[in-house]
């Protein structure tokens, strides 16, 4: 098991990221210039399906944006705006689960790819159950915006489930009312409990076994074969998580100290202190990172161009390709070609 100081942080999928400054420009009509980081803006911009960014970082759009635009139903908001099919292939799973108790079972494994700093169980009591939500301690403060529009997700995942006049019994907050209580129901159509022990769709138990007609069950099996896949592949460890994060940078033009910190929702200064504890820095993992890139590029056969290692490499000029490939294996790149091929 890993140790604190090399755990990797909370990682989210960059979609929801992306539609929350789609949220801001197409719903808000604000420039999302105005609202927030422009260096996250660029990042977010450049990436793809599938790439990560901290949980941190997420959850503090959310904050920035409510305060910014002075919106308390911010979250609420864009729980009622978003559509799930824009969130990643996880969100395209739950529509095929015949009942709301298979949904849950996968959530349990599936979930903490769409954002692992969120943790999620199952409660049963008599008549009643509970999804129960909560958030690992780091990603708390300012968590309020981010934790209204989980449970708006949820509420609207199990109504593409059981059909749109489904109702929760109740929903818990764990902080006080941000939004008036009227908004709330509009939103929920259940009554709100502010203040409570934790933050929660109240539901009847009977609702987990209600089948419903739709499904397919082979696509459902593609969808979860693919999230498999994403579930061993994340990382254990920070500096393979900085591995990656320079992977996919470099694939959309620069990877620098700068960019990686803020991926990952840290200072520069810590995250060079984090790798420090590790053993490791971050100039040599880019060019770890690099010269990986290069044999995989290389190895693919003899007439492979080299000018397309500049952009896959993240540098200016066809100089700076031939100085690290000099500097790391000792050849220019005709040359570890020919080996490699």
């Amino acid at each position: 098991m890993s140790s604190p100081r090399n755990s990797p942080a909370a990682l989210s999928d960059v979609a929801l990221a992306q539609e929350v400054v789609r949220f801001v420009q197409h719903r808000l009509g604000r420039a999302p210039s105005t609202v927030f980081d422009k260096a996250v803006l660029r990042i977010l911009a450049r990436s793809r399906p599938g790439d990560f960014v901290a949980a941190e970082l997420v959850v503090n759009l959310f904050d920035r944006g409510a305060q910014c635009l002075a919106l308390p139903d911010f979250g609420i908001t864009f729980g009622e705006w978003v559509s799930m099919r824009d969130l990643g292939p996880l969100a395209q799973l739950w529509e095929h689960y015949p009942t709301l108790e298979d949904l849950l079972k996968g959530a349990e494994r599936y979930l903490p790819l769409n954002n692992s700093g969120v943790m999620f169980r199952v409660e049963r009591s008599g008549a009643e159950a509970r999804v129960v939500y909560a958030l690992t301690p780091e990603l708390r403060r300012g968590s309020e915006q981010f934790m209204e529009a989980t449970l708006v997700l949820g509420v609207k995942v199990v109504r593409n489930l059981l059909g749109r006049a489904w109702r929760p019994l109740g929903i818990e907050l764990q902080h006080p009312l941000l939004s008036p209580q009227r908004r709330m129901h509009e939103c929920f159509r259940a009554p709100v409990r502010a203040e409570s022990e934790d933050y929660a769709i109240v539901f009847p138990e009977p609702d987990l076994r209600v089948r419903h007609g739709g499904g397919d069950e082979v696509m459902a099996a593609i969808i979860q074969r693919f999230l498999d896949d994403r579930v061993s592949a994340t990382p254990a460890d920070l500096t393979v998580e900085v591995k990656r994060t320079i992977s996919w940078l470099l694939r959309s033009g620069s990877a620098t100290l700068d960019e990686t910190a803020t991926v990952l929702a840290l200072q520069p200064r810590t995250l060079q202190r984090k790798l420090r504890a590790l053993d490791a820095d971050f100039a040599t993992l880019l060019a770890d990172v690099r010269a990986e890139i290069t044999l995989a590029y290389l190895s693919r056969g003899a007439d492979q161009p080299i000018g397309p290692l500049t952009t896959l490499l993240g540098y200016s000029e066809p100089s700076a390709v031939s100085r690290f490939l000099k500097q790391r294996f000792g050849d220019d790149g005709r040359s570890l070609r020919r080996k490699l091929s």
